[in-house]
């Protein structure tokens, strides 16, 4: 499953990319930011908490769970 997460406009093409392919996250800490991303983050913290949380949910899988949350992770 392919991530991308980015900070600025030279990312959206990337974001734009994975449309349908993988998860797109900006990191911005406004919300209301026009984006392709359909995700946001609000830090470089919060992406490593989330990608700790994708690690935890690919093991998971590995033992018949697949149950993921984060809320942090919001729609754009």
């Amino acid at each position: 499953l392919p991530v991308y997460a980015g900070d600025d406009k030279t990312d959206e093409d990337a974001f734009k990319a994975l449309e349908g392919k993988g998860i797109s996250v900006k990191i911005t800490p406004r919300t209301k930011v026009r984006t392709a991303a359909p995700y946001y983050l609000r830090s470089p913290h919060e992406v490593l908490d989330f990608l700790g949380r994708v690690e935890r949910l690919k093991e998971g899988e590995s033992h018949g769970h697949g149950t993921f949350s984060f809320p942090n992770a919001l729609p754009s």
